[in-house]
């Protein structure tokens, strides 16, 4: 399944999967973008967000 800027469970599921070790609360938003862009199922244009 392919994910969009909206499917913003999925792609929280996703994050924690790949990256444990961060604590949501304490990444910038340049990094959280870059990590979202980065995943295996996220499909979307980056600058959309």
């Amino acid at each position: 399944m392919q994910y969009k800027w909206s499917d913003i469970l999925d792609i929280a599921i996703d994050l924690h999967d790949a990256y444990p070790e961060i604590d949501p609360q304490w990444i910038s938003f340049p990094d959280l973008h870059s990590k979202i862009c980065s995943l295996e199922n996220f499909d979307d244009d980056p600058s959309e967000f």
